[in-house]
């Protein structure tokens, strides 16, 4: 946690992703929603992480701005937001939960969609898709709880039914979740990158995971349908031994 001093006043503010709190996620990608500078989007990061009051802050000198700015540069990186700020909403009445840290209770059926849903977003920002990604991150509690996640199972069916009602999410919220997604995915991608291949070739088509499923299928998890509600972490766990296997054989 990063603490300054000025005039004899002391303030504080995150000094890494894992020390973001919601509310500072929600100021933030207010933030860079703005049609700003990288310099602007800092000065009012800075104010409005610190607290600052604005008159106390541009009675600083230069040098005094960009030193206070320097404290938040985990800001100008990579997301790496994999603490789960966004615990859950609620809309209409009904509560709905998001997933654990990491997205560690998710299952691989589920990342597959979602990264259909991200990727579709991200191609042509067309808030269905964006709908359907946060339906899917989010689910009504189950009636019956299975391992450590609090959520009913995943079904296509029930996450299209719901998807058109997650536009009643305030802008900030919805931009919240989505960056939230982001740094998660970031992770998974560092973690496995014979899997997740950096500088793949990109096709015309949203990228599909099924191919990737059926290769793990069969084996320990069962069959396609049964390999689908395995761990997402499990799942990639045993892919990733499987492609260093097959690499060390073909030595």
């Amino acid at each position: 946690m990063n603490t300054i001093s000025i005039a004899g006043q002391s303030f504080k503010a995150p000094s890494s992703w894992e020390e973001l709190t919601y509310k500072q996620l929600l100021m933030w990608v207010k933030i860079i929603s703005k049609d700003i500078t990288l310099d602007e989007a800092f000065s009012v990061a800075v104010v409005v992480f610190y607290g600052i009051p604005k008159k106390l802050f541009f009675s600083l000198n230069p040098v005094q701005k960009f030193e206070l700015k320097e404290t938040l540069t985990f800001l100008y990186g990579e997301n790496k937001l994999v603490t789960w700020l966004v615990p859950f909403f609620q809309i209409r009445f009904r509560k709905y939960t998001g997933p654990e840290n990491r997205l560690s209770n998710s299952t691989i059926k589920e990342f597959r969609h979602t990264e259909m849903y991200y990727n579709a977003y991200n191609r042509n920002k067309n808030p269905k898709f964006l709908d359907l990604l946060i339906a899917t991150l989010y689910r009504p509690k189950a009636k019956v709880l299975q391992g450590n996640d609090l959520r009913e199972p995943f079904s296509e069916i029930r996450i299209r039914s719901k998807a058109s009602s997650m536009r009643n999410l305030s802008n900030p919220l919805r931009s919240a979740i989505l960056f939230n997604y982001e740094g998660c995915r970031n992770f998974i991608f560092k973690k496995y990158p014979m899997i997740f291949k950096p500088g793949a070739k990109k096709s015309d088509a949203i990228p599909d995971m099924e191919d990737l499923i059926k290769t793990v299928a069969g084996a320990k998890f069962g069959n396609f349908n049964e390999t689908e509600t395995t761990g997402i972490y499990l799942f990639l766990d045993d892919l990733k031994d499987k492609i260093e296997e097959y690499e060390r054989n073909q030595k």
